[in-house]
């Protein structure tokens, strides 16, 4: 009988083998791939391929209770009815044994240069495990293997795979095939692709080939046949209650010794504007004192403030959490004199705080390349003024300033993630000048009605080619993005940011110059990826490594997982608990199209500081520069010479990552790690470390530890902290001292530990591919316990305590004395943990 798509709601168990109507597969454990598999071909020279479709045409019999059969023809997309072959596919399931056997037989004279069957290996489970081509064995490269190397290849009848916790895999032949496995890494990919040739050539109808692949897993799996996908939900019964919402009101104590744990508002200065008007200098933002600026903030929408009577309880949670500034984006509407009062009070109650605002300009629609024209630019220009006029000269009624006289106000920003001018990055360079023209005047209005604070212009990431041009008419720059973005289906891919090549943490990176401040003026990580509890921590350690201005999020909710970890973000950034890279690396750039040939040197990011640097602008004296062929040193070079490396166009990364290294090493600077392409890193100043292919973070910083990542059963040793994890897989633990001195002395410390998050009742729908839709959920937020063993090597003895919402204390947490210190196991009461120790708390050396 033929399988229907039916919505099955259960929890997804460990392993998990679904099957879609085609018969291409993907075998998952714990929701992640951990194996891929279909079938394809290509006829001669790639000029046209197939894959197996997802279409009506092809059925999924079931044969017995265990037992399926798939039957359907491949051919060219454009013609579907010109078959080259048809296929039969069977997968049978013994226990905890699958097997999947293959036959294709071509219905036609046909010469391909292929007929095979593709499986794709994830390289965080399979990278350094053993491949069996009959009697001899190869090892998966651990680190990226380079371009240029050749796939490993073979022509065996069985090939075995070992896979650790999950299983093997054993792939059998009719006779002896082709075989190549080639390392996606190196291209951005994260996976190795093994594929089978079965057949080349002119191939005749009626010619039958043929292979079986067994795969022997831990356990039997659930199977899920036919259809596009399953709905799900969580069991989450035994989940955390704790919603971060209901501790909005109450403002806090004044007296730093009376906050609680996870009150972060004492890394604040209050009011806002006590120190003057922010100004830039040296390539950061800076009080007319010299003393360095940096922000955490959120955005929020000038017409969703709270009311009045609860302003000054939303402003003080807000302080709580460590922000320090707040971006306004102004709609293009005209709000009446309730909103603007509304309005009014809520910025004045936050600079109470040491809260400062961020006004974003309303933005026009982006004009058409083919048809901007002066006057268009002139249209645009004009909008934009009048609604600078119209928000920044207007006084507010709660302070009698004028928001473009108010110290308060740190930054303007004229348009946001949205060019007006837009063009392709591989288009001439300079020739944007309709950009420059609107910018620079938009600019100069923005001085004449008396705005003294620094103007960002956009926040897009420029083309390499526009870089000098498109930075020349703001104070700093601005560059936002998202992670796992959601898709017009309402699916993302429910990935983590650890186990990928940096995500957006390369594109800040590339959009830094060095003789200007740069702001993350917007970073989102989805809502629904179950992953986000990594993005606070492993952005604010790295924003510290690379000494950038400040970070803005885009938006302000309660969700735990992320907000949740504020507390701790604010300190590794803004309280100096990371520190800047030893080393600082400048690129040369210039408007020549050699220079967007150039490998921006991305893999930088997360080891040492690294920023852009412009011909004849002065800059900061840089440790090394890089230049591409034909670059000059920057204006004013340093009489203490930096070493100069040259990079030619066309070189890949791997040839440049080997003489910065070189570079570094002459300037005494032990990295610890090899040369050549890899994807684990060790920041110069030995505190960040991040093992991108096993997903992987740590911060080992005097005064915090974290462990972020897939390191459920893992042990994570950081020198005088050991976390030694139980489950769930993905975790973020932190362990903070609240005082600012080192872990050992510290009298009082901040633990939190947090892994996934859900609404209550929160319903899935996972497709094939493994992305994810929230279909519904309920209010509330539950999340999921972390059970985790804690070691402490000190001689201060110190009391555990759970920690509610507030940051009050709740249940205390039983510890036990070893030969060196003392332990203690916490089972997910809270999010949040304090260790007290005798004597009171020190307070933090920051803020006021």
């Amino acid at each position: 009988m033929a399988l229907n798509c039916a919505a099955q709601l259960v929890k997804p168990p460990p392993a998990t083998v679904m099957f879609s109507n085609s018969g291409s597969f993907v075998v998952k454990l714990n929701r992640e791939p951990w194996l891929r598999g279909l079938a394809g071909a290509a006829t001669p020279g790639w000029k046209q391929s197939f894959t197996q479709p997802e279409t009506n045409t092809n059925t999924a019999t079931k044969r017995a209770d265990d037992q399926w059969s798939f039957a359907g023809t491949l051919g060219p997309e454009a013609a579907p009815d010109a078959a080259w072959t048809s296929y039969n596919q069977t997968l049978t399931a013994i226990g905890d044994t699958l097997q999947i056997a293959w036959r294709f037989r071509m219905t036609r004279d046909m010469e391909l240069d292929l007929l095979h069957v593709s499986l794709a290996l994830p390289a965080k489970r399979f990278a350094g495990k053993t491949v069996r081509f009959d009697h001899h064995d190869v090892v998966l490269p651990e680190q990226p293997t380079p371009a240029a190397q050749r796939p490993i290849t073979g022509r065996p009848q069985q090939i075995v795979i070992g896979s650790g916790s999950l299983g093997s895999i054993v792939i059998r032949f009719d006779k002896p095939q082709v075989v190549w496995i080639e390392d996606l890494r190196q291209t951005g990919g994260d996976e190795f692709e093994l594929r089978v040739l079965l057949a080349t050539g002119e191939l005749k109808a009626g010619d039958e080939y043929g292979m079986a692949l067994q795969l022997e897993l831990a356990e039997r799996p659930e199977l899920l046949v036919g259809g596009n996908g399953r709905e799900f939900v969580n069991e989450t019964k035994k989940w955390t209650r704790f919603d971060l919402q209901d501790t909005a009101k109450p403002p806090p104590s004044v007296e730093p010794e009376k906050r609680a744990p996870t009150d972060a508002s004492g890394l604040l200065h209050a009011p806002a504007g006590k120190f003057g008007v922010l100004q830039t200098k040296g390539g950061h933002l800076v009080w007319p004192n010299g003393a360095r600026q940096k922000f955490w903030g959120v955005r929020m929408a000038t017409a969703s403030v709270p009311a009045k009577e609860g302003a000054q309880g939303v402003a003080a949670r807000i302080a709580q959490f460590g922000i320090n500034l707040v971006r306004w984006t102004v709609s293009n509407s005209a709000p009446d004199d309730a909103e603007l009062d509304r309005f009014d009070y809520f910025v004045a109650e936050l600079a109470r705080r040491g809260i400062y605002s961020h006004f974003t300009l309303p933005t026009p629609r982006s004009a058409n390349p083919a048809i901007s024209t002066p006057l268009v630019v002139d249209r645009l220009a004009g909008f934009v003024e009048r609604s600078a006029d119209k928000w920044l000269l207007r006084k507010n009624r709660h302070t009698g300033k004028r928001y473009a006289d108010d110290p308060s106000l740190a930054l303007v920003q004229i348009t946001s993630n949205n060019p007006i001018f837009p063009r392709p990055q591989s288009a001439a360079p300079a020739t944007n000048n309709l950009a420059v023209e609107f910018y620079g005047r938009i600019y100069k209005y923005l001085h004449k009605i008396g705005v003294k604070c620094p103007i960002i212009t956009d926040d897009s990431m420029p083309a390499p080619t526009d870089l000098s041009a498109l930075i020349s008419a703001g104070d700093a720059i601005g560059i936002g993005s998202t992670w796992d973005p959601l898709r017009p289906d309402g699916f993302i891919e429910n990935k983590a940011l650890v186990s990928s090549n940096g995500g957006y943490l390369t594109q800040f990176a590339s959009a830094s110059v060095a003789h200007k401040p740069l702001l993350i003026t917007s970073v989102l990580h989805s809502q629904a990826n179950e992953y986000r509890a990594e993005a606070p921590l492993l952005l604010a350690a790295h924003a510290a490594l690379q000494d950038w201005d400040g970070v803005i999020w885009d938006n302000y909710t309660n969700d735990p997982a992320v907000i949740g970890q504020f507390p701790v973000a604010t300190r590794i950034f803004l309280g100096g608990l990371a520190s800047p890279s030893r080393l600082s690396t400048c690129v040369l750039r210039s408007d020549s199209t050699n220079a967007a040939n150039v490998w921006p040197p991305t893999w930088l990011t997360f080891i040492s500081r690294w920023r852009n640097a412009l011909p004849n602008v002065t800059a900061p004296a840089p440790d090394i520069i890089i230049a591409a062929d034909g670059n000059e040193t920057p204006k004013d070079a340093p009489v203490k010479k930096p070493i100069r490396l040259v990079q030619k166009a066309g070189n890949d990364s791997t040839a440049l990552q080997r003489l910065w290294v070189d570079a570094a090493r002459k300037l005494r600077v032990p990295l610890g790690w090899e040369e050549g392409p890899r994807r684990e890193f060790a920041s110069d100043n030995g505190q960040l470390s991040w093992d991108q292919d096993h997903g992987q973070f740590t911060l080992l910083a005097p005064a915090c530890r974290v462990a972020a990542g897939f390191i459920g059963g893992k042990s994570m040793n950081l020198a005088d902290v050991t976390f030694d994890l139980g489950t769930p897989h993905f975790a973020v633990l932190s362990l903070t001292a609240l005082d600012g001195h080192p872990i050992a002395q510290s009298r009082g410390l901040l633990l939190t530990t947090v892994a996934r998050c859900e609404n209550a009742e929160q319903r899935w729908f996972e497709n094939l591919n493994g992305h994810l839709k929230v279909l519904s959920a309920k209010p509330g937020t539950r999340l999921e316990p972390v059970h985790a063993t804690i070691t402490l090597h000190r001689t201060r003895a110190f009391k555990v305590f759970a920690l509610n919402h507030a940051g009050q204390r709740g249940t205390e947490v039983p510890t036990n004395r070893i030969t060196d210190g003392f332990t203690f196991i916490v089972n997910g009461e809270s999010m949040f943990y304090e260790l007290a120790s005798e004597g009171g708390l020190r307070l933090w050396p920051f803020g006021k």
